[in-house]
């Protein structure tokens, strides 16, 4: 975000006079004592308060601080109620240059911090892991640089801590260093677990929230590593897993525990339908593949039926997140198609058969052919050209059409057919 922030410092600073600096600390140690939900109420009375008499040369100061304080709790609100993240980037840097005006650089570093946090989100929604990891470690800095203010928000730091390292692994993943994406990720969950001990009281909304994260941050890694085991055919690994969606279904059930009015959460929620659906899609898949090239399989419309609408039930909830879904609902597409060309593949239709057939039944008559004249030549059985024709052809046709070779015999066989 607020990388212009020299731009900020260049504006012509308001000198504050030591009285003042007292009021100015007296006023934001009041705002931050308040509730969050109450801070803008209580801003705005302090700003209907403001007597440009009374105060004199203190009288912008004061104006600029309130300002910028009610920008900065303006955008924390648009970031946990709302998710609206564009205007809250807005917000914050209105904040940092008015507190760069009356050199509250404390605040300014706090408003800084929260702004590149806010960029973090954004890129993270717009793929960019790697710009977004290099930005999460300039956000703690900035907070941690915040001082007596970053008691307050220390918990974000430590909130922020599971995000990083979950897309440190999922940048790792899509490298294709499972190794390091396993650890990274273990170590998100891990965290978040954590977090939620340290911070939260067990069974309040945060606490289900975080709980639910660290269960969420495993069914993201479970589905990338099951959907690179099928794309390596490796179907019976696949078809012996037991329990691959419980953690995405751990997650659904905390995370609608959890502060549901927060527009990520709800993103979560849907996401981890979504992976449960496309684990269990991507499991049977498998299990149908292995009996595909094990030749055992017997192919069962209601089988297909039911993945096809597991399909469109994870498409329908990753397309509940809007445009952060969008990657999910291609891959649903993908799945789909997937289904479908397989359900094709394995019941033939009468055409298909009859072609393929045929071309078995040649491929197996012609060594067949070849193979009784040199014996018939060889050993003088003087057998007839018609014999031979059908000694070679029977089993050919029972190869290529199986049962279905009886309905040749009355091409084969005329006179038995005449006797019947």
């Amino acid at each position: 975000m607020i990388e212009d922030e020299n731009a900020a410092e260049s504006q012509d600073k308001l000198i504050v006079s030591p009285s003042g600096k007292d009021l100015l600390a007296k006023t934001t140690n009041e705002v931050f004592k308040a509730e969050e939900e109450d801070a803008l109420k209580l801003i705005e009375g302090m700003i209907k308060a403001l007597d440009a008499e009374a105060l004199g040369n203190d009288f912008e100061p004061q104006r600029i601080a309130l300002e910028s304080l009610w920008n900065f709790f303006d955008a924390l609100g648009l970031m946990k109620s709302r998710g609206d993240f564009m205007n809250a980037r807005k917000e914050l840097e209105c904040a940092v240059q008015g507190f760069s005006r009356i050199g509250q650089t404390e605040l300014r570093d706090l408003s800084i911090g929260l702004g590149i946090y806010v960029e973090v989100i954004t890129e993270v929604q717009s793929q960019n892991i790697g710009r977004a990891l290099k930005l999460c470690g300039e956000a703690k800095e900035y907070l941690e640089a915040a001082g007596k203010f970053s008691n307050k928000f220390k918990p974000l730091v430590d909130f922020m801590e599971p995000d990083t390292l979950f897309l440190a692994g999922f940048n790792a993943l899509g490298s294709s260093d499972f190794a390091s994406g396993q650890a990274y990720i273990e170590q998100a969950s891990w965290t978040a677990k954590e977090v939620a001990v340290k911070y939260c009281k067990e069974g309040d909304s945060l606490y289900c929230t975080f709980q639910g994260y660290a269960h969420f941050y495993r069914a993201c890694y479970i589905l990338h590593v099951t959907l690179h085991e099928f794309n390596q055919l490796e179907y019976d690994k696949l078809a012996a897993e037991k329990d691959l969606t419980c953690d995405a279904m751990e997650a659904q059930e905390l995370l609608r525990k959890g502060e549901t009015e927060n527009v990520q959460v709800k993103n979560a929620i849907h996401f981890s339908n979504t992976i449960v659906q496309l684990l269990e899609v991507t499991c049977e898949l498998a299990k149908i593949m292995q009996r595909v090239l094990s030749s055992t399989f017997k192919d069962d419309p209601g089988t297909f039926k039911l993945l096809k609408q597991k399909v469109n039930l994870a498409s329908k909830s990753a397309s509940e997140v809007g445009i952060q879904g969008a990657a999910f609902i291609r891959f649903c597409n993908q799945v789909s198609d997937r289904v479908n060309n397989l359900e094709r593949l394995v019941k033939p239709n009468k055409k298909d058969f009859g072609k393929f057939s045929g071309l078995v039944t040649c491929g197996i008559f012609l060594p067949l052919f070849l193979i009784v004249s040199l014996v018939n030549f060889k050993l003088s059985m003087n057998l007839g050209q018609q014999t031979i024709v059908i000694m070679s052809l029977v089993p050919a046709l029972i190869g290529g059409f199986g049962y279905g070779a009886i309905k040749f015999k009355g091409i084969l066989f005329p006179t038995v057919n005449k006797e019947n």
